[in-house]
């Protein structure tokens, strides 16, 4: 059981560092046709894709090829960031699933 709420912590913390509002917020207002791009056609409700659209987007490293130079280094930050959050996310998974299958071994 501890390894199943060390996977669901560790899966919070992964979700957490996915929600990068500021360099959201950053190309909303000063790259919008490069925000425009990584949005998609998505309505209000869907806003959580838009977060997993910019992390997609960081990870890939498409902020390099922005004109802008700012963008750039802001850009290298939540890149960082969402390195963490996918390699967070991952583990979360896997300990969330290893505590599930040895609690079903040893509870059986």
């Amino acid at each position: 059981m501890i390894i199943l709420v060390t996977g669901l912590v560790v899966l919070f913390i992964g979700l957490y560092l996915a929600i990068n509002q500021n360099y959201m917020a950053y190309l909303k207002e000063y790259e919008f046709e490069q925000w425009a791009r990584i949005r998609g056609s998505k309505q209000g409700f869907m806003v959580f894709m838009d977060h997993i659209a910019l992390l997609n987007w960081l990870l890939r490293g498409d902020y390099e090829q922005c004109s802008n130079k700012e963008t750039h280094v802001l850009g290298g930050l939540a890149h960082k960031r969402a390195y963490w959050a996918k390699h967070l996310i991952m583990t979360g998974v896997i300990l969330i699933f290893l505590g599930f299958l040895l609690s079903l071994v040893f509870l059986v």
